[in-house]
């Protein structure tokens, strides 16, 4: 019997979550399963572009980033009565079999506006979710797909064995080849005027304060203590107000510091190029579910410091070309500088396990899925 499964990201900004879902989606286009996306991101360097390049069948859902408070409860229902009928037309004119959401808040919208006869299937990449709307989710979805051991565990904590029987656990894919690729698009040390005998390293992360950007800013000031010459680059945007006004907040720490060796990007559609160009990418948030960036730095040949714990920690275990550290800003300084005099060639993550082919291959079977 063939499947028709249809991808939900409500998302206005394309990130670490968005890219995984489009390898997967990609996989699954080149196998014949004709996946069907509906996503917030309409930019011309967001899911919604990535999808329409690979042919995918793609539509676009008006929803918002909702701040934890009573206006965010106002735009979410507002946007849940704005998608009802979007979500409607589209599985009665593509005969959708599976609703896939993309993230828990993906996840809230289909329990509350889908029909009850249609399965879902929950994607869920978070650790700092609300208890009470986690378990509603999981207890509307027919699958819950986490995306560590560390996040797995903290899932099966929250929801009891009845529900936790639900939980799978695959680990996010990586399309190497276009990843690559892209890595190509521009010469970042020419771009950021950093010589290629300077030593640089790299953050990549969004604006919120539990990727501790701050904890980089401090260490990069310790690192100036020992070498002069390090260069350090912030790649990520802010997706609200919050995250703004953290962001003014880091810019002012940085110049109140004289670190003028810290360049801040903003957002950047694709950031590849500056992962290859560093020679070493940091990690620091506390309790990252996954840490995708980690196992992207070392496809691109770049060492990576990590602190915080979770996701992050399990993924670099006793890795030789990774450095576990304590979240002090002196244990991050020192994980960097030893990374720098370790500089040199870096194994790359192993296809069976972190390759597109392997993830979809691991969803397609947990979902039984067949080819239309």
């Amino acid at each position: 019997m063939s499947s028709r499964v249809l991808f939900v990201d409500i998302s206005p900004c394309s990130g670490g979550a968005q890219r995984s879902l489009f390898g997967l989606v990609a996989e699954l286009q080149k196998r014949g399963l004709s996946p069907s996306v509906l996503t917030a991101d309409d930019s011309t360097a967001g899911l919604g572009a990535w999808c329409g390049a690979v042919e995918v069948e793609t539509g676009i859902i008006p929803t918002r980033n909702w701040p934890r408070s009573w206006r965010g409860l106002i735009a979410a229902w507002t946007d849940l009565r704005s998608i009802r009928p979007i979500f409607t037309d589209f599985i009665e004119k593509h005969t959708i079999d599976l609703v896939y959401a993309n993230g828990l808040r993906s996840g809230l919208l289909c329990t509350l506006a889908l029909p009850k006869d249609i399965p879902i299937a929950l994607h869920h990449r978070d650790v700092r979710a609300p208890e009470k709307v986690f378990r509603r989710v999981a207890g509307r979805a027919d699958y819950v797909i986490t995306i560590s051991d560390f996040q797995n565990q903290r899932c099966i904590d929250m929801l009891g064995e009845e529900l936790a029987a639900k939980l799978t656990m695959i680990y996010n894919g990586f399309d190497w080849g276009a990843i690559r690729a892209d890595s190509a698009a521009f010469d970042a040390r020419a771009e950021f005027n950093i010589p290629a005998d300077v030593p640089l390293a790299i953050l990549v992360a969004d604006m919120v304060a539990w990727k501790r950007h701050g904890l980089f800013l401090e260490a990069i000031k310790e690192v100036r203590t020992q070498r002069q010459d390090v260069q350090a680059i912030v790649v990520g945007g802010a997706r609200d107000e919050s995250g703004e006004a953290y962001e003014r907040d880091l810019r002012r720490f940085a110049e109140a510091n004289d670190l003028d060796n810290i360049t801040f990007t903003g957002h950047v559609p694709n950031p590849y190029p500056i992962i290859k160009a560093a020679d070493v990418l940091v990690s620091v948030a506390e309790e990252e579910p996954f840490g995708r960036t980690i196992v992207e730095a070392w496809g691109l040949g770049t060492r990576v410091v990590v602190a915080g714990g979770g996701g992050a920690e399990e993924l670099v275990g006793d890795q030789a070309d990774g450095e576990v550290v304590d979240g002090t800003a002196a244990g991050v300084a020192s994980g960097i500088i030893a990374a720098i005099a370790n500089a040199g060639s870096v194994a790359a993550p192993p296809d069976e396990i972190f390759s597109a082919q392997r993830h979809a291959d691991q969803v397609t079977d947990l979902l039984t899925l067949d080819a239309t």
